[in-house]
């Protein structure tokens, strides 16, 4: 199945047809890291980018962002469509990511956790991260949020519910983030 999104006309298509991500999501994420950090969002990586649907949102709110995939024809898709001079594509599998330890404030994933090996990606996370840096997992059609602290996964849940009743039909179902930290 992953190997569907290796070839040049299906990255051309995955292009064209995938959607961006809900605006009020990446807000979310944004002011779930603001309240961590309170400082300067200086770098991101968007693992399992595709064609470059999230990574550019970011681009907007961080100096340099990275999106990371490890299909070539995917990367090439979102560098062919890049106009910002912040933003940088490459191969690479979310189990190593190709930067250094400590350095990023927020890793995304919009819809490609589920090829990941989970716990080598967490390993991964853990050594990329700043400290009160933030990983943002979302998707369509993702229904719970599990968090370490219990209070943090009731409150993600909170914004959830608000967030798919407020804006659930504008975008093909419903649409949620999951946090690790």
């Amino acid at each position: 199945m992953a190997s569907l999104y290796t070839g040049l006309k299906h990255a051309a298509l995955y292009r064209k047809y995938r959607p961006k991500p809900c605006p009020t999501v990446i807000n979310t994420i944004l002011e779930f890291l603001k309240e961590k950090k309170k400082v300067l969002f200086l770098s991101a990586v968007d693992v399992g980018c595709g064609s470059g649907q999230s990574t550019p949102v970011l681009g907007e709110y961080f100096e340099s962002v990275l999106g990371c995939d490890i299909s070539e024809a995917q990367v090439n898709e979102a560098r062919k469509a890049n106009t910002a001079p912040n933003i940088k594509y490459c191969v690479a599998d979310a189990e190593h990511i190709p930067v250094p330890d400590n350095s990023v404030d927020l890793i995304t994933c919009s819809q490609a956790a589920h090829w990941f090996d989970f716990p080598a990606f967490c390993n991964e996370v853990d050594r990329v991260l700043q400290p009160f840096g933030c990983l943002a997992v979302y998707a369509h059609n993702q229904r719970m949020f599990l968090h370490a602290d219990d209070k943090i996964a009731k409150k993600l849940n909170e914004i959830f519910s608000s967030v798919s009743r407020q804006y659930a039909n504008n975008y093909f179902g419903m649409h949620s983030i999951s946090k690790i930290s």
